[in-house]
């Protein structure tokens, strides 16, 4: 009776077991996304994205994150009319609505695989201003 148990449950790891296989190179398959897209959009950095700010680098930190470092070329932090937290927030509105209306073909691949992305913002003297993530539940509409 215990090896009838036993054979009963084989599917189940079986199938825990192709679950984990898949899910690992899914995985692999971001990571390697991520780093074309680094790869590709760093040949053009820096690149100035309008009169204020400047996208410096795209890195990949960690497994499943690209970053975007960005300067604010004519802003010092004591130059900020409104506090970092509102700052943050109004930024981070405006750059997950971006994400959800992409119309860039690698970009929207990378979301469908549930990235997530780190924003980055240095003032022109390099000081930190404030940093943020967008992942796939803020971006889920995709």
């Amino acid at each position: 009776m215990g090896t009838k148990n036993k054979l009963s449950n084989l599917p189940i790891a079986l199938s825990l077991i192709v679950s984990i296989s898949i899910l690992s190179s899914c995985g692999a398959i971001v990571d390697k996304l991520i780093d074309q897209m680094v790869a590709e959009t760093n040949k053009q950095c820096p690149m100035r994205l309008d009169n204020d700010t400047r996208l410096d680098k795209v890195t990949h930190p960690e497994k499943g994150t690209v970053e975007y470092l960005y300067t604010l070329i004519n802003l010092a932090e004591e130059d900020l009319i409104m506090d970092k937290d509102e700052a943050t927030l109004l930024t981070k509105a405006a750059v997950t609505e971006n994400l959800k209306n992409t119309a860039v073909p690698e970009l929207k691949t990378v979301l469908k695989l549930k990235a997530i992305f780190r924003y980055t913002y240095y003032d022109k003297n390099g000081e930190l201003l404030f940093s943020f993530d967008v992942g796939p539940e803020e971006y889920s509409s995709l």
